[in-house]
């Protein structure tokens, strides 16, 4: 919900930690996949999430952008797409062993998760490339 931002990132607060000279770095997304994409959508498995981070990120560009300076569009894909769909260790906890996971398939979901989470990435980077250029 994004009607109080300025709850979330008080002007306040950005002049105080401005003025001791700290630069914002932002990660858009750091193994925070809300459940319910998880659940209904599928999560990384989707290609429908590309779209939805694609929007996510240019929504944190329009409201955050004057004043976040470096941005990270998500933490570790390589992480995420093995230890979360080849290995199980991590959420979604998704791999072929039975005796691990309850589902998944370990030969196919960390390429396809992978590959969507470069897509997502690249989409991303267009949008703040974009409008990088369009504020010059």
């Amino acid at each position: 919900y994004v009607s109080n931002v300025d709850k979330l990132f008080p002007e306040t607060f950005y002049i105080e930690v401005t003025h001791h000279f700290y630069i914002f770095q932002v990660t858009l997304f750091h193994w925070d996949l809300p459940q319910t994409l998880e659940e209904e959508m599928g999560g990384w498995l989707n290609s429908s999430m590309v779209d939805y981070f694609d929007n996510y990120a240019d929504l944190c560009f329009r409201l955050f952008g004057d004043r976040v300076k470096h941005w990270i569009t998500i933490n570790e894909p390589k992480t995420i797409s093995l230890d979360g769909y080849d290995y199980g260790d991590f959420a979604p906890g998704r791999c072929s062993d039975r005796s691990i996971c309850d589902a998944g398939n370990s030969s196919i979901e960390p390429y396809i998760v992978a590959y969507n989470l470069l897509n997502a990435h690249a989409a991303a980077g267009n949008i703040k490339r974009f409008k990088r250029a369009t504020l010059r």
